[in-house]
């Protein structure tokens, strides 16, 4: 929301911010982009949203935000990378800059960002970009052990009342040469 937006428009979209950290699954990373218009402020010892390379600048939109993303364990990563550019917009009567767009992030997901920066403008406007690079590692399945495929095996055919005990013995004897870490065969 922009700074002339009613109270009523700024909790609709700190109410949607929410929404999406709740609906986000423990499995998911979560990024949230956004043009949010508050300054959250510097570095406090209260709460880890905001890193040591923050802006000093805080309006009250910036506190709701900045209450709301340590209620849900979110945090701006930006803020913990040192910056070339020391914000987003370029306030126009006093051309200073203000880190008023923001990237969000769980916490427990700060291991996968590799590098956050505010960037040049990409065309005329009053702000600049944002960028982040994030890696992502690939899932893998993890390898089933001796003890898990040993799990697996079908013992009911050795006890079932239809099977006769020469087809019970031939079973387990296949199963023993098998399993045996000294056979032979």
């Amino acid at each position: 929301p922009t700074s002339t937006a009613t109270a009523t428009v700024r909790q609709n979209n700190l109410n949607l911010l929410a929404e999406l950290a709740e609906k986000c699954g423990p499995e998911e990373i979560l990024i949230i982009m956004t043009d949010a218009n508050a300054a959250i402020g510097p570095s406090s010892d209260q709460d880890r949203v905001v890193g040591p390379f923050s802006s000093p600048h805080e309006n009250v939109p910036g506190t709701h935000l900045r209450a709301l993303l340590a209620m849900y364990g979110l945090y701006a990563p930006v803020t913990y990378y040192p910056q070339l550019i020391q914000g987003t917009w370029i306030h126009p009567c006093f051309n200073s800059l203000y880190q008023c767009d923001h990237i969000f992030m769980r916490w427990k997901d700060r291991t996968v960002v590799q590098k956050v920066w505010n960037a040049p403008m990409l065309t005329h406007t009053d702000h600049c970009s944002l960028r982040i690079d994030v890696m992502v590692k690939k899932w893998k399945k993890p390898q089933a052990t001796l003890r898990a495929s040993r799990a697996k095996l079908d013992f009911t055919s050795l006890f079932h009342p239809s099977k006769n005990v020469s087809t019970s013995k031939a079973v387990l004897d296949g199963m023993t040469v098998t399993l045996s870490p000294n056979s032979t065969a």
